[in-house]
């Protein structure tokens, strides 16, 4: 019954698009819909057979990389870090501990998050700066510089600015 209604519309539709009289033959117009049977399961299907590039040519994508998600990225001493997120992991961390600071100078924070709260910052920046040394090229016993005063100072200017020196 439905088919019927679907084979009816389906008609309408095609002689009001082609412009066609569905009289023009005599007949009714309708055309008829058959089914169209599937095809023999135990016929073989043709297999493609895969192509290989030339040796020469090498692929225009390297291969995905499992990417670090940020907590791998900020508190782990595996892998190498670029400038920029550098810059950028400094920057946050050095304005989180401002606005730290001046909770726990206002009052509104307890001493104990606010020491919690410097710490990982604090972490996170060792950890960082250790990358950024290895990514440099430099050797890792160059992070003792960060206990010196002052010395700490120019010592993340220096890698903070250094160029990288790791294959791309």
């Amino acid at each position: 019954m439905c088919s019927k209604k679907i084979e009816k519309e389906i008609n309408d539709l095609h002689a009001l698009v082609s412009n066609l009289d569905p009289n023009e033959n005599g007949d009714d117009g309708y055309i008829e819909i058959v089914e169209v049977p599937a095809p023999n399961a135990s016929t073989p299907k043709p297999t493609p057979t895969p192509v290989k590039a030339p040796a020469h040519l090498k692929p225009a994508l390297p291969p995905p990389t499992k990417s670090p998600n940020i907590f791998e990225r900020t508190f782990s001493f595996n892998g190498a870090t670029d400038r920029r997120y550098f810059f950028w992991n400094s920057l946050v961390l050095l304005i989180a501990s401002a606005v730290v600071l001046g909770l726990v100078d206002a009052g509104e924070m307890a001493e104990g998050w606010g020491v919690l709260a410097l710490g990982i910052a604090a972490w996170s920046l060792v950890v960082n700066t250790a990358k950024r040394w290895r990514d440099t090229g430099y050797n890792m016993w160059w992070l003792t510089t960060l206990l010196i005063p002052y010395v700490n100072l120019i010592t993340i200017l220096f890698v903070l600015f250094a160029p990288s020196k790791r294959s791309p």
